[in-house]
């Protein structure tokens, strides 16, 4: 299979996990208060979509893994809105994809 498309296949995998997260950090992301029973929905189901569906099957569950170890001592319950969420959530899952 040639580098370019491994390279549509991930692409296509990673947007559709952050296509789905573009619904959950709306707009007026920054208006909202969360809750602790948002951020647990909201990281649970980002973790269980990338799990499954990104392209490459052990990398995707390297990152659902680091996102759920970094919550697990409540990193995100920091988060004031669902654009703070938003950003934690990304930039953990980048990390994850260079360093794990």
């Amino acid at each position: 299979m040639s580098i370019l498309k491994i390279a549509a296949q991930i692409t296509r995998k990673f947007l559709f996990v952050f296509v789905f997260a573009s619904f959950v950090f709306a707009a007026d992301a920054e208006a909202q208060n969360l809750t602790k029973q948002d951020i647990e929905s909201s990281v649970g189901k980002i973790v269980e979509l990338i799990k499954d569906n990104y392209v490459f099957a052990e990398k995707g569950k390297s990152i659902a893994a680091r996102l759920s170890r970094e919550h697990a001592p409540s990193k995100f319950d920091g988060a004031k809105n669902w654009n703070d969420l938003g950003i934690n959530i990304f930039d953990s899952s980048i990390s994850a994809i260079y360093t794990d």
